[in-house]
């Protein structure tokens, strides 16, 4: 598994959840990201969706990634 981290600057106040909506994150995502502590304000986890953030903050979001090895193999496919 691959640790990937997404970084933003918050450019208005809004929620946290709002905020990740607007950048494509899924409600679902959303509440599996905080409920981890994977979500991070200013380098401490946010552990509410309706956290307030203001302008200026760092978000930081850690997505756990799995490598898949069917994918990146250059074997060749036979389809019948």
């Amino acid at each position: 598994m691959e640790n990937i981290e997404i970084s933003f600057i918050v450019d208005q106040s809004k929620t946290i959840s709002e905020f990740l909506l607007e950048k494509g994150f899924s409600s679902s995502n959303i509440f599996h990201e905080i409920n981890n502590k994977f979500v991070t304000v200013n380098s401490l986890p946010i552990r509410d969706k309706n956290v307030t953030i203001n302008k200026g903050d760092k978000i930081v979001v850690k997505l756990l990634h799995e490598v898949n090895d069917l994918l990146t193999n250059d074997n060749p496919l036979d389809i019948l």
